[in-house]
């Protein structure tokens, strides 16, 4: 992407209210959503770096690397010199090769040219052996007569991850926020080196792949490119090096003569034998920028996302309660998100009821002792409270309680043990400001007996929330727009009473949703996903989609088939949007690909990855998802029954 198109890229993202959250690596909880859009000035700078991304092998060239270090590894036989045959070596700046059995990895080998950009067709050959080699004490083979068909046999077992190196571009950044700036995460590894006198380089290159980086996310630490090149730059210092890396890239140069780099790679991977081989961006399958799900696709993810969120919320036989993906605590507020989550899909997951497993996960999140110290997580469960629903009735009365004692009402203060309009709005004291709508949904949705005046508070308070000076509209996704909409049907209203207000929030929405015409070479995956901030603890990486996009896109899709929301000759228009935005999350979920970075592949399939650059997996980020495409899938199906125009898709078709 040149300058003046980025130029139009940030005059077009204009300031907007954003949703943030504690997010020191993991980006979860619903617990902080505070607002502030950054005007996107920089967008993709990782692009405009100036990277001669010819020198990396291409597609044919990578498959037919991956190809001969999978016959290396399968006859565990890799030649000690090299292969003089040009046609049998592809020839890269350096490689990569890593090992894994089960998940878990056990032989990591690299290469590199005999000089600095140099492309030699040996480092293949030598970074395999080197990975068979440190990997063969892990094999567990006994030395016996059968040790050698015992060792072809684990061999067979093994995946292959396979990444080439192309040339290596000099960064000058001055600190360490710009490394993030000017390098793609997931796409570029980086790499630091000592100069010599007259400013010969001398010394090894110490390099971070990228697939290094992914998959410190999925281990539950991400390590973005600054602070890998900072290790890099500490392994080429030597003694001294982790306390000089704190230093700036500037003072680094200066001080330390260290020289600092980064490169673009091919990356490729290899299942256990006889499953086909994939290649990777940004270490994922990369869905086309253009895609388009059906109904039945949308199904499947919603399958996926519920498999993946019994076993990340430890509800799954065998799973450790509380325990998520790499080995995070899950929050009360996460387990009743995925109640909620659970519930509002199981019809269109599990149609005419819901799934055993639902009511057993829903079960014992109840017995559990469900929102018994967070407010939040009442509110939460309590909004998956309906009258036709799929919540088991045994479990209504305990959720109806626990919101009652989130919310106070068990105060005198009132008519009938109430609290007063006052009381009721120091109660949402507990909530942040993005998540004040909760409490008021979660009260409209499950305590049928209020009475005309607590119906008028509430009104009032959801008034409020438009004017509240500590977030936005935008930000209070989906929580705000739920709720008017629960409230207009208790109050029997023909409109939504912020309908004007709603629909500008999602203009707003669609004004920073990238588009295939905003996308470049370095950003393909994220086609469809909405800017919010930067997507890197910290703030140091240029703003990117991540699966915040998630939350107001839930309350989007519901106002596809709200006819005061979306007019008729508006809803085609609605719902290519949407469907385009549903393709950055379908990117971020983990797939039989994508699962290479995991130790446990088979539990992280089917959740949801924090950004196309982090694997890490937090438990809301799936669960929001879950909502996002069940409200997606109602709509279509409810357009499908006639409400729509002619031109809107089928119940079969996106």
């Amino acid at each position: 992407m040149s300058v003046p198109q980025l130029e139009r890229v940030a005059r077009k993202h204009h300031a907007c209210c954003v949703l943030s959250s504690r997010h020191a690596r993991r980006a979860t909880g619903l617990g902080v959503l505070l607002a502030t859009m950054v005007l996107i000035t920089g967008v993709f700078a990782g692009q405009a770096r100036g990277q001669a991304a010819s020198t990396v092998p291409d597609t044919d060239q990578t498959l037919a690397a991956l190809a001969q270090v999978e016959r290396w590894v399968r006859a565990w036989d890799v030649p000690a010199q090299p292969v003089l045959d040009a046609n049998a070596s592809t020839p890269a700046v350096g490689a990569l090769v890593v090992l894994r059995a089960e998940g878990m990895i056990v032989g990591r080998g690299e290469a590199q040219g005999p000089a600095l950009n140099a492309p030699d067709g040996d480092v293949v050959r030598r970074a395999t052996a080197q990975a068979m080699e440190r990997a063969f004490a892990r094999l567990g083979v006994a030395n016996d007569a059968l040790r050698e068909e015992r060792t072809r046999a684990a061999a067979s077992r093994l995946s292959i991850s396979l990444e080439l190196a192309g040339d290596f571009a000099r960064v000058e950044s001055a600190a360490w926020a710009e490394v993030d700036r000017v390098v793609s995460p997931g796409l570029d590894g980086v790499a630091a080196r000592i100069v010599g006198e007259a400013g010969r380089e001398s010394g090894r290159v110490e390099t971070v792949y990228p697939s290094v980086m992914l998959a410190s996310g999925a281990a539950g630490s991400l390590l973005v490119p600054s602070r890998a090149m900072a290790m890099a730059a500490a392994r080429a210092i030597g003694e001294g090096g982790p306390a000089a890396a704190l230093e700036s890239p500037a003072k680094l140069r200066a001080e330390r003569a260290v020289r600092l780099y980064s490169f673009r790679v091919s990356h490729a991977v290899q299942g256990p034998m006889g499953t086909p081989p994939a290649v990777l961006y940004r270490g994922s399958r990369l869905v086309p920028p253009g895609a388009v799900m059906t109904r039945a696709e949308l199904v499947e993810m919603a399958d996926g996302l519920a498999g993946f969120l019994v076993r990340a919320a430890g509800l799954a036989d065998g799973a450790s309660p509380g325990r998520a993906v790499g080995g995070a605590d899950v929050s009360q507020t996460e387990r009743a998100l995925v109640v909620l989550a659970l519930s509002r899909s199981a019809a269109v997951r599990t149609p005419g009821g819901i799934a055993t497993t639902d009511v057993v996960a829903i079960g014992r999140l109840v017995d559990d002792g469900l929102a018994s110290t967070e407010p939040a997580a009442a509110a939460v469960a309590a909004c998956a409270i309906d009258a036709t629903g799929p919540i088991p009735s045994e479990h209504v009365s305990a959720i109806r309680a626990a919101l009652r004692r989130a919310l106070g009402f068990q105060s005198t203060g009132g008519p009938g043990g109430r609290p007063t309009p006052l009381e009721r709005a120091l109660a949402l004291e507990a909530f942040p400001p993005a998540l004040k709508a909760v409490p008021v949904w979660a009260a409209l949705r499950a305590l049928d007996d209020l009475s005309g005046a607590e119906l008028g508070a509430l009104d009032g308070l959801l008034r409020e929330r438009y004017a509240d000076p500590a977030t936005s509209p935008i930000a209070q996704m989906p929580w705000l727009g739920l709720a008017e909409l629960e409230l207009r049907d208790r109050r029997r209203l023909a409109d939504v009473p912020a309908g004007v207000a709603l629909r500008q929030m999602r203009e707003q929405l669609w004004q920073h949703q990238l588009s295939l015409g905003d996308a470049g070479p370095d950003t393909l995956d994220m086609v469809g996903g909405i800017v919010f901030t930067a997507g890197v603890a910290g703030g140091t990486v240029a703003p990117y989609p991540t699966w915040h996009s998630a939350r107001p896109l839930v309350f989007a899709a519901t106002m596809l088939r709200e006819p005061s929301l979306t007019e008729p000759g508006e809803r085609a228009r609605e719902t290519v949007r949407l469907m385009r935005a549903l393709r950055l999350l379908r990117q971020l979920q983990v797939d039989d690909v994508s699962a290479w970075a995991y130790a446990n592949a088979g539990a992280a399939v089917g959740g949801i990855r924090a950004a196309p650059w982090d694997f890490g997996q937090p438990v809301d980020a799936s669960a929001m998802v879950l909502l996002c495409v069940a409200e997606t899938i109602k709509s279509l199906d409810a357009l499908a029954a006639g409400q729509g125009p002619e031109g809107v898709p089928a119940a079969d078709k996106p």
